[in-house]
């Protein structure tokens, strides 16, 4: 079996949503992988081997070696994007520099807006690029609505119905901007550079301040034009 990494594809765009920990619908207090397994039927087991690897041998026994998929894109002469898929998460690369991962002990909101519409500007892999780290960026409350209505016009080019795309959209904007947040999430440090106030980020102060540099300075690389 081939995998697919193409929006078009609807079992990688399931799989893309799953990486979203807080699309959340306030007012029905629902989240959005159980919209989306309410209306899609989920990729087979099959399918999921094929891109995360095993998680377990045959014999129950929790699989040691990981062979997953990798997948790989350009951002630009100088950035290359990796992204492994292992079994209970995704991990997230620019160049061999660690962004994130996604799971129980995920480590996200890395990107501002700003910084992510950059990144995925005028590249060849947009619309790809667009879902794969949107669930790395953090957005203020006055970006929202503009977030929200992005999310929307991109959906266009996914494998879920026109209708459920609003829906969607608004679950992604939630996870996107968080309401009790402070106006702004990111400060800049004269020593570290750019960081971020929440906790689950790469980019939190209170983390190795060489690490935090060295993400600070491939994420510029990475908001070079190709």
């Amino acid at each position: 079996m081939k995998i697919e990494f193409l929006p078009s594809d609807l079992n990688f765009c399931i799989y893309l949503l799953m990486s979203y920990p807080f699309a959340s619908d306030h007012e029905t207090e629902s989240m959005l992988d159980e919209f989306i397994s309410d209306h899609y039927q989920m990729p087979d087991q099959e399918w999921q081997t094929e891109l995360t690897g095993e998680a377990k041998h045959h014999n129950g026994n929790d699989a040691q070696d990981w062979n997953g998929t990798t997948l790989q894109l350009e951002i630009n002469e100088a950035v290359t994007l990796f992204v492994e898929y292992h079994p209970y998460e995704t991990i997230f690369f620019f160049n061999e520099v660690y962004l994130g991962n996604t799971g129980g002990h995920f480590r996200l909101s890395l990107l501002k807006w700003t910084e992510f519409l950059q990144i995925i500007e005028n590249r060849e892999s947009s619309g790809l690029l667009f879902f794969l780290l949107l669930t790395l960026v953090v957005g203020a409350a006055d970006e929202k609505e503009m977030i929200r209505n992005e999310i929307e016009q991109r959906l266009k080019i996914t494998a879920f119905k026109a209708e459920h795309h609003p829906i969607i959209a608004m679950y992604l904007s939630n996870h996107v901007v968080f309401d009790e947040d402070d106006a702004e999430m990111f400060f800049e440090d004269p020593k570290l550079g750019t960081c971020c106030k929440r906790n689950h980020s790469e980019r939190n102060p209170k983390n190795n301040e060489e690490e935090i540099i060295m993400v600070n300075e491939v994420i510029k690389l990475a908001m070079r034009p190709s």
